[in-house]
């Protein structure tokens, strides 16, 4: 009789222990829904990994920093050119020419963008008699959900979304090397691979993924 009790005393907590892991995402992306904010549910006590892979103002929020309140979010989809919307694989661009766009830390994305499109680098695609635009002007010239403050993410902060959205496994890359907006020279820039978190610097007219990020 006793061990019929205890049996059923640790089923109903770990019953209980199982739906509240379940249903916390749900809440939060409810929430966030309802107009509640990443920085007020965090006031609330809710945990920093329950707000990564959640859906929030028109992309997928990958990165929160719990001092300053402040966070990102990445774009829902790889962009694209915008002559096909199935181009995706996208040519960095400016072979031979420094913008000095070299921040790899968390928050030098933006100002990186900025430099790499002042540069005006254009690359003219003989077959579509084209010319293309970089990774930093297609994140300049997305305005997903109305947001105009997207742009290309640095190095650290692509590694970011590859910490808390790719490695455990809250969101599903199709593609696994994604450019970042962080210059190593004149002839490379850095990308992130996706299947397993490293990272290098490849010949910047090598075609990669991209995906915009924008700030909260």
């Amino acid at each position: 009789m006793k061990k019929n009790i205890l049996t059923a005393i640790f089923s109903l907590f770990f019953l209980q222990l199982f739906a509240q892991t379940d249903t916390l995402p749900k809440a939060v992306q409810v929430k966030l829904n309802e107009g509640t904010t990443p920085q007020d549910l965090i006031k609330e006590g809710y945990p920093l990994d329950s707000l990564y892979g959640k859906t929030y103002q028109a992309g997928i929020i990958f990165y929160y920093d719990s001092v300053k309140h402040t966070g990102m979010v990445m774009s829902k989809n790889d962009l694209h050119y915008p002559y096909d919307i199935n181009a995706t694989k996208i040519y960095w661009n400016c072979v031979g020419k420094i913008t000095a766009a070299n921040g790899t830390r968390i928050g030098t994305g933006k100002a990186n963008s900025q430099k790499i499109i002042a540069a005006r680098c254009k690359l003219y695609e003989a077959e579509e008699k084209k010319w293309m635009l970089g990774p930093a002007d297609l994140c300049d010239l997305y305005k997903a959900g109305g947001y105009d403050n997207w742009y290309l993410p640095s190095k650290d902060e692509l590694n970011q979304i590859y910490l808390h959205l790719a490695k455990p496994d809250r969101y599903s890359f199709l593609n696994h090397m994604y450019w970042s907006s962080s210059e190593k020279n004149d002839r490379f820039a850095w990308i992130q691979y996706f299947q397993d978190g490293g990272q290098a610097y490849y010949i910047k007219h090598f075609a990669y993924y991209v995906r915009a990020v924008h700030n909260f």
